[in-house]
């Protein structure tokens, strides 16, 4: 990827093939908190000793609110 852009090219859309790039073990602990369908990736396992991904805890105006399910 980084020898194509050095000579202008781009390859196609990876959310259709991925290329292997590396990019996503690099970024595994920030794709784990986030949504799996923000990153139109596959879904990364969850694993025993991992955390759980936590939704963020609403605020207004600096006050977090609690959540009651």
């Amino acid at each position: 990827d980084y020898l194509m852009s050095q000579g202008q090219e781009t390859r196609v859309d990876c959310r259709n093939q991925c290329f292997a790039c590396g990019i996503l073990p690099k970024l595994k602990d920030l794709r784990r908190e986030t949504e799996d369908e923000a990153w139109e990736c596959p879904p990364v396992p969850t694993r025993p000793h991992h955390k759980l991904r936590q939704k963020p805890v609403p605020e207004v105006e600096g006050i977090p609110l609690t959540v009651i399910q």
